[in-house]
């Protein structure tokens, strides 16, 4: 890979990086996806990064459990459906835009639907893969 391709992968895992920090402080805002993105974007490009995310307080122990078996974890799941819910009740409020509250309603009740099929744990994956059950819709 070219220094050119490796820089364009290290600005997209610090541009990602970047989002999952402010997911933490925003309502509505992810930190997880983020933070997997920007993983798999430092994996291409700086190992240094890539060790910082695996080893990071926060984001490191939900890293290796998404890596090593799909596990979104269940307060994960809660805080992104209170997050999404207090993020609607605010877009309510403060624009009165029904098409706008329904459509991001929807496309919310479709990631928490997303969500809710994964593992919360590390042991729910585990039991999961040696019933030869699918960690999630894909796999």
């Amino acid at each position: 890979m070219n220094k050119f391709t490796k820089a364009i992968w290290f600005t997209a895992g610090l541009l990602f990086l970047g989002i999952a920090y402010i997911g933490i402080i925003v309502p509505g805002i992810p930190w997880s996806t983020p933070s997997l993105i920007a993983t798999y974007c430092f994996a291409r490009s700086s190992k240094r990064f890539h060790d910082f995310m695996l080893n990071h307080r926060l984001f490191g122990p939900f890293i290796k459990n998404w890596q090593s078996g799909r596990v979104f974890p269940s307060y994960a799941k809660w805080l992104m459906f209170i997050s999404m819910d207090a993020s609607l009740v605010i877009i309510w409020f403060t624009t009165n835009n029904v098409k706008l509250v329904a459509g991001l309603g929807i496309f919310f009740a479709l990631i928490v639907l997303w969500a809710s099929r994964l593992p919360g744990s590390k042991e729910e994956a585990d039991r999961r893969i040696a019933a030869g059950e699918k960690l999630g819709w894909f796999k």
